[in-house]
């Protein structure tokens, strides 16, 4: 990632033209980010990452506590650049790319990396003396504080497809379009209220939503609003659904994964766990 700086010279206040004084010179320290997607899917071709600041941390705190994805993207979406002045650009991002800027944040913004990981031992020998009696069944539910990890990342290559050969048989509106999803779409969908259902007194996602929703976060036509996308795509055909879905399957997969080593206190079995994010309480050690 290579270091890229700004220098920005704020406005001359001298109180009077006999005493001048010379502008304040503010260094503003951003970095180039080698995105996975290799910007493929984007008009502006450069990005450029700060690391948090206190004010930062701050609103992420609070996002977390209203468990709220916007305030989190609206929080990276205020450390992210272009030298061609783009705007909203988290919102913009795929979320495979939205990710490694997290993990990026992560990195660059706490000299200290605390996670909580969360892992069931699957150490066979473990489960016997489960099974047996000899152990309680809560002891195969790990929960281990790490603090390092190893990431990979998969980039992606020049992609080139035609979105046409992803548009249904079906009369379709103005200005319809099909495109990988965005954050913006992911926030849309995430802000619907069908999206969980409750099962047993607790709120788990509603698989059948999660379905339909995936293909409305593909769509788009004149500024169609959530709700509009979503109706459209459940008057689908089942083959014209299967043939707009293939669209995704045409991109190879991209993106960063990280992994953890943690190790069962019970047993002493270790494991590489691949961990999953919370992208709502990412940065803070409470989740």
């Amino acid at each position: 990632m290579t270091k890229h700086t700004r220098v920005t010279l704020a406005e001359d206040v001298s109180p009077s033209a006999t005493s001048p004084k010379l502008p304040e010179i503010k260094l503003a320290k951003a970095f180039s980010l080698d995105l996975p997607s290799r910007f493929n899917f984007y008009s502006f071709k450069e990005l450029y990452g700060e690391p948090f600041k206190t004010k930062h941390i701050t609103k992420l705190m609070q996002g977390q506590y209203e468990r709220s994805l916007s305030t989190l993207v609206e929080v990276v979406d205020s450390v992210l650049s272009t030298p061609t002045g783009e705007t909203r650009l988290a919102y913009e991002l795929t979320y495979e790319d939205y990710v490694w800027v997290l993990y990026w944040l992560r990195l660059n913004s706490f000299t200290k990396n605390r996670m909580q990981v969360k892992y069931t031992c699957k150490n066979p020998e473990h489960i016997q003396k489960v099974e047996s009696g000899e152990m309680p069944k809560e002891s195969l539910k790990l929960v281990s504080i790490v603090e390092t990890s190893s990431l990979t990342t998969d980039y992606l290559e020049k992609v080139s497809f035609n979105k046409n050969n992803f548009l249904p048989n079906c009369e379709l509106p103005e200005g319809f379009r099909i495109d990988v999803p965005r954050m913006k779409d992911v926030l849309a969908m995430s802000e619907d209220p069908r999206m969980f259902i409750t099962v047993q007194g607790e709120q788990v996602p509603d698989a059948g939503y999660m379905r339909q929703a995936s293909l409305a976060m593909m769509i788009n036509w004149n500024n169609a609003s959530w709700n509009e996308r979503y109706d459209f795509v459940g008057e689908l055909s089942p083959d014209d659904f299967d043939t707009m879905m293939s669209l995704g399957k045409d991109i190879p997969a991209y993106g960063v994964k990280e992994y953890v080593t943690i190790r069962c206190p019970r047993c002493g079995a270790q494991y590489k766990v691949k961990t999953s994010i919370d992208a709502r309480s990412f940065f803070l050690p409470s989740r």
